[in-house]
Order: structure tokens, then sequence, then C-alpha cells
């Protein structure tokens, strides 16, 4: 059954046994963890780890942790590990970077019942590219220095929700995907798919070409730490909610061409080429705004569609303060082919409101109207005499 992913057997699969099914599936963003071509951004190591077949990723890692690469050569399920290690390299080592990626056009999924958490050392670089993660969030450990760890996240997704019900909606909404609770932490994710992001004051996270979902625009997808004591590492729950306890603000997060779905509280901003799409609830919310920026004097946020009632840093080229500026998507439920996708209704101030007058948002890349704008010109100028063209849309 395709439409709802059943798949029924004469008998069952004997012990051990591992039935293996092929499928394609479609999407608008070359983003996230998939099948498409990254060639591009693949890291060449001296030190490479293959692993192949579901086999545990602890030996390989451990093989790397001074430095490395760990390289995952199917598309088959994986345990992701209670803890990735990154020790300091040795003096003049070949690779002082550990990387666990995808081959070309592989999609592996980790998966994990609790945290998959980052022991970084000093002064160290962890990258992560082509995986999905589901079940666990991504944490990277608080340590008692001040020294700098480097966490990049490239092609990689951190499912939504944690992971997903059977019939496709979020399992956990308001959960934390990434955790950061070092303050010297640099985070970057580079076309990405990512769950709400917590990341304590002094910490930066940088992200383009990506997506930070919350699972709804009144959910919260960026903030520090919460300020229940003891409370659990979410970004949002209902007790919290409901008593008025607060999230802190996180650290300085910085997007170019990035779409957010969900509140924002961060202590300082940098914004280009960004949809944020975030709402206060209908009743009872403790926030004031629904994004949020302490300092106001630092920072900008350009071309990027901000919504009203926000406290942000000078704009310059926003949209957003009128009713009609408002995204419209396809769908803005993971794992669906029109995911984040601009539908053709948005108004042009969006869909072309770019600072190179392509989309605002993670689909900014695809420069979707100069496409269009070259094709009518080309259509234009070699049709016959008396004949008219259309464009029209498959997906």
């Amino acid at each position: 059954d395709p439409v709802l992913g059943r798949v029924a057997y004469g008998a069952a699969p004997a012990a051990g046994e591992r039935r293996i099914a092929t499928f394609h599936y479609g999407s608008a963003l070359a983003a996230g963890g998939g099948g498409y071509d990254r060639s591009a951004s693949l890291e060449q190591l001296h030190t490479v780890e293959s692993v192949q077949g579901g086999a545990a990723l602890g030996p390989a890692l451990g093989a790397v942790a001074e430095g490395g690469e760990v390289q995952i050569l199917d598309s088959y399920p994986y345990a992701a590990p209670a803890t990735i290690t990154v020790t300091a390299p040795a003096p003049g080592a070949a690779d002082e970077t550990v990387v666990v990626e995808a081959a070309n056009r592989q999609r592996p999924l980790l998966s994990r019942g609790g945290q998959v958490k980052l022991a970084l050392a000093a002064n160290t670089t962890l990258v992560l590219d082509g995986l999905v993660l589901a079940g666990a969030p991504l944490v990277v450990e608080q340590v008692a220095d001040t020294e700098l760890r480097t966490l990049v996240l490239r092609h990689c997704t951190l499912v939504p929700g944690i992971t997903r019900e059977t019939d496709g909606e979020p399992h956990a909404v308001g959960s934390a995907s990434l955790i950061v609770l070092h303050p010297f932490a640099h985070v970057t994710l580079d076309h990405c798919i990512v769950g709400p992001i917590v990341a304590v004051d002094g910490a930066e996270v940088t992200a383009n070409d990506s997506v930070i979902d919350a699972c709804g625009a009144s959910e919260v997808a960026f903030c520090g730490r919460p300020l229940t004591p003891g409370g659990p590492l979410t970004v949002s729950t209902a007790a919290e909610r409901k008593t008025g306890d607060g999230l802190a603000p996180g650290g300085h997060l910085t997007l170019a061409a990035c779409s957010v779905l969900g509140k924002v509280h961060a202590h300082q901003l940098d914004v280009s080429d960004s949809l944020l799409m975030a709402a206060l609830a209908a009743a009872g919310d403790p926030w004031t705004w629904p994004v949020w920026a302490e300092r106001r004097q630092l920072g900008c946020i350009r071309f990027s569609f901000v919504p009203p009632g926000s406290r942000t840093p000078r704009r310059f080229h926003c949209v957003g303060s009128k009713p009609a500026d408002r995204p419209a998507h396809t769908s803005l439920r993971y794992g669906d082919p029109g995911y984040m996708q601009l539908r053709r209704s948005t108004v042009d101030s969006i869909r072309t409101g770019a600072s190179d007058e392509s989309e605002m948002g993670a689909t900014h890349e695809l420069y979707a109207p100069q496409r269009e704008s070259n094709l009518e010109i080309r259509l234009d100028e070699y049709l016959r005499f008396g004949l008219e063209a259309g464009v029209f849309y498959a997906t």
C-alpha cells in the first residue's frame, strides 16, 4: 500500500531476516537528509572508516575520535550512538576534523530513544553531513571552560517533532531537536531541516538555506534554556504556558535564506532573505512579541518577512506590516512534497522580495521568479505569430 506505507507478507519474516524496499519521494527543497546530489559538499579526509548494512557506528566513531571520517555507504537504518566523542588531534595529525557523512545520494536514518550527546574537546570541530536523525535531540554539552566548540550540520534533518506518527503528524510538538548548552559553541546549519533549537546565551547559531520548524507558528522555534528549575529541556510545554514561566533568550541567531516556523527569542538577530512565520497564541500566551530580540541596537533584518508586533533590530526592505503581505505555502508539514514551497498566490513582495529579487525563505536558491521570467522572454521571442504560451506547474 504505497499511500499508507504498509506491506503485507504471506508469511512472517524469519528471525534476523531483513526486507528491503526501494522508494522515491519528492521535495521542493534540496535541503535536509536526502538522496539528491551532494557531491560538492562532501569532505575528503585521509582517515576514512566505512560503515554499511546497519552496522554499529560506535567502533568507527572511536577510530576517528582524533580526526577522520566515518562514511555511511547506504540508506539503511542505524542506531544512533548515545555519545559522539571528539578529542584533540595529535600534533601534526593529517585530519583535525571529525566528519560523519552519508555517501552521495544516500539517506541513512539514525534513530535513538534518548539524547545524542556531543562531547567535543576544546577547539575541535564535528561535521555531520547527509544524515536523518529521529527520536532524539542533538545536545552540545556544557563544559567548564571558555574554549570554542564547533558543530557543522550540512544537508541534515533533525526531524521536527522528534519523530512522526503513522499519519505523518509530529510526535512531540515543542521538543527541541538541537540543544546547545555550551555558551562558547558555534553551530552552523547548511541546507538543513531541524526542529526547535535551544541555544544558551553566548552560543552562535548560523543557518543558511535551511528550515527551523516548530510545527506551528505559535510554538517556539528558537530560545534559550527554560527558566523552570530542573525542568525538562523542551522548548515549550503546556505546564510552562499555563504557569506563565518564561524562556530565557537564546544566543546570537544569524539567518540567510531560511524559513522559520515558530516564535523566536534571541539576544541578537541578524536576518536576510528569510521568512519568520511566528504568531502569538490566541489566548494565554506568555510571550509579548512573536519575534523578540533583546539587543535591538545590534544586528539587522533585511529583505525578510517579519510578523507584525515583533521587537527586532533595525529593518531594511522588510514586509509583514500589511495584512495582505503574508506567505502562503503548499504545505507546512514535514514530509509532504510541497513542504515549505511558496504558492504562486503569495504576494510579489515576498515571491520576489529577496535582495536579488528571488523568493524569501528556504526556496530562495531555486530562483523560481527568475526562471519564470527567462522562460517567458524566450517563449515570446521564438513563438510563431498568433500563438500564445502559458506556464503550467507540475507541482
